[in-house]
C-alpha cells in the first residue's frame, strides 16, 4: 500500500485526465476544478484500504457531499458512475503493479482487491445518494416554477412580452395554440389524462392547464375546456374552461365539455336569482313528493321530444292520456300553458335550475 500511496498523485492526474477526455460533463471543466473532489475521494478510498477497514460516518458523508458537489456541476448520473468506473480500475490496476513491483503474495493481493471493492461499492451508494439529493431538489424546484408560470399564464399575471421567452425557458413552441382545461377528481383518476398535458398546475384545488389539442371523452374526469388559443389569450380561454367546470358540475355531468356542448345550461349556472324566481313561479306550486318528482320528469320529457305527446309517452313507457292528464295538471296548478314557446323556454330554465340545485 505505501507504494500506491506514494504514487498517488500520478494516480489522480491519469484519473482527472481521462475523465475529460472520455466523457462529454467532465470536458467543460478544468483538471483544476476536477482535481480537488476527486483527491478527496481516492484520499479516503485508499485510507479505508491502508487501515484495514469500512469507510466511517464521516468519510460516508464526504462522499455524499462529493455527489452533491458533481451534481450542482451539472454532471449527469450516469457520466459520474462512468467516470467511477474507469477510476476504480485504474486504482486496481495501480494495486496490482504496486503488488508485482513490491513481491505481495497473490493471496495478500486478492485480500486487498477485495477489500478495495466493497468500499467501492460502499461509497457508490453514498455518493449516488448524495448526487440523487440535488436532482430532487433541482426537479422540485423547475416543477415549482414551471407551475408557477402555468398559474400567471392562465389567470393572467404574466406580462404578455415574458411569454415567449418563458414558454421557451419551459420547452414550450410559444407559436403552438393550446386548449385550456380545468378538472375535478382525484389525483389517481388523474394521472393518464395529466401524462397528455403540455401545462399543468393546481388552482384553488382543481387540477388546471394546457394541452395542444382538444382531448376526447375520457371516463372517470369532469374536465371543462375553453377555446383554442394563442399563449398570451389563454386567460379567456381558461374563464371559458372554468365556467363550463362549473357548469358540468352544477348539473352532475362527467366526460369533457365546452360552453359549446353545454348550450344555455352555462347561462342557468350564472344567473341563479333568475333561476330561483322561475322555480318559485313554475315548479314550486307543484308541491313535494313523488307526485311532484313525477309531474317534473313528465314536463321535461315533454320539452325534450318537442312538446309530442306520444313521444313522450313512449319514452316515459306510459299512456298518453297519462302525459295528457299530467300536463293538464301542472296547468291546473300554475295557471301556466307549456305550449306557449315562451312559458316553454322559462319552464325549461326553471327545470335545470331545480336540477343544478340538486334539490
Amino acid at each position: 500500500m505505501r507504494g500506491v500511496l506514494a504514487r498517488r498523485q500520478a494516480l489522480l492526474a491519469r484519473i482527472v485526465a481521462r475523465a475529460r477526455t472520455e466523457f462529454a460533463g467532465y470536458l467543460r471543466f478544468s483538471a483544476d476544478e476536477l482535481a480537488p473532489g476527486a483527491g478527496v475521494i481516492l484520499e479516503l478510498l485508499l485510507a479505508a484500504l491502508s487501515d484495514g477497514r469500512c469507510p466511517t460516518s464521516a468519510e460516508l458523508a464526504d462522499y455524499r457531499a462529493y455527489g452533491r458537489g458533481r451534481a450542482e456541476m451539472g454532471i449527469p448520473l450516469d457520466e459520474v458512475l462512468g467516470v467511477w468506473r474507469m477510476s476504480s480500475r485504474e486504482i486496481l490496476d495501480e494495486l496490482a503493479t504496486v503488488a508485482r513491483t513490491e513481491g505481495v503474495p497473490d493471496a495478500l493481493l486478492l485480500t486487498l482487491t477485495n477489500e478495495l471493492l466493497d468500499t467501492f461499492d460502499v461509497a457508490i451508494r453514498a455518493y449516488t445518494g448524495g448526487h440523487q439529493e440535488v436532482e430532487l431538489a433541482r426537479a422540485g424546484r423547475e416543477h415549482q416554477q414551471r407551475a408557477d408560470f402555468v398559474r400567471a399564464l392562465l389567470l393572467g399575471t404574466v406580462e404578455h412580452t415574458e411569454i415567449a421567452d418563458e414558454a421557451t425557458l419551459f420547452g414550450l413552441d410559444p407559436r403552438v395554440e393550446h386548449v385550456a382545461f380545468r378538472s375535478r377528481t382525484s389525483s389517481v383518476v388523474h394521472e393518464p389524462w395529466l401524462a397528455r398535458a403540455t401545462l399543468v398546475a393546481s388552482i384553488e384545488g382543481d387540477i388546471a392547464g394546457a394541452v395542444r389539442m382538444k382531448p376526447a371523452e375520457i371516463e372517470g374526469l369532469t374536465v371543462g375546456l375553453g377555446d383554442s388559443v394563442p399563449l398570451e389569450q389563454l386567460p379567456e380561454s381558461f374563464r371559458q374552461a372554468t365556467r363550463a367546470l362549473e357548469t358540468a358540475v352544477a348539473f352532475g355531468l362527467t366526460g369533457v365539455h365546452d360552453l359549446d356542448g353545454l348550450g344555455l345550461l352555462p347561462a342557468v349556472v350564472a344567473e341563479p336569482d333568475l333561476g330561483d324566481r322561475l322555480v318559485r313561479r313554475y315548479l314550486e306550486p307543484l308541491g313535494t313528493g313523488s307526485s311532484a318528482a313525477m309531474l317534473r320528469e313528465t314536463l321535461e320529457r315533454h320539452l325534450e321530444t318537442g312538446q309530442r305527446v306520444e313521444q313522450t309517452a313512449n319514452a316515459m313507457f306510459v299512456h298518453q292520456n297519462t302525459v295528457r292528464y299530467r300536463l293538464g295538471r301542472f296547468i291546473e296548478l300554475t295557471d301556466i300553458d307549456p305550449r306557449d314557446p315562451y312559458r316553454a323556454f322559462e319552464l325549461w330554465w326553471a327545470l335545470q335550475r331545480f336540477k343544478s340545485r340538486g334539490t
